[in-house]
């Protein structure tokens, strides 16, 4: 679980005991709320915080160069160079 997570529901279930507490006296359902609070007050008091890097791409994101406007296909020049004509429809129609 979450730190903070675990924090709000603390804040939430010792809040919950001591107002139970306060209203109907000193009972085993404000005992239980509280211990549960309390347990969650320590995990997020000992929970490691990780360091969320953002996914790896590998570099700049691969766009094709050239499309054909007659069929679609897509052709990276990085890869390959640009054939004469479509590989896919036979065509001559590359968009650069």
């Amino acid at each position: 679980m979450n730190p903070r997570l675990c924090f709000i529901s603390a804040g939430i279930c010792l809040g919950a005991a001591t107002i139970y507490t306060i209203k109907y006296g000193i009972s085993l359902i404000p005992a239980i709320v509280a211990l549960i609070g309390i347990i969650n007050l320590l995990l997020g008091l000992t929970k490691p915080r990780k360091n969320i890097k953002p996914p790896q791409t590998g570099g700049k994101p691969q766009h094709p160069d050239f499309r054909c406007s007659h069929c679609g296909y897509m052709w990276n020049k990085e890869k390959h160079p640009a054939p004469e004509k479509c590989p896919n429809c036979n065509c001559r129609h590359w968009i650069w």
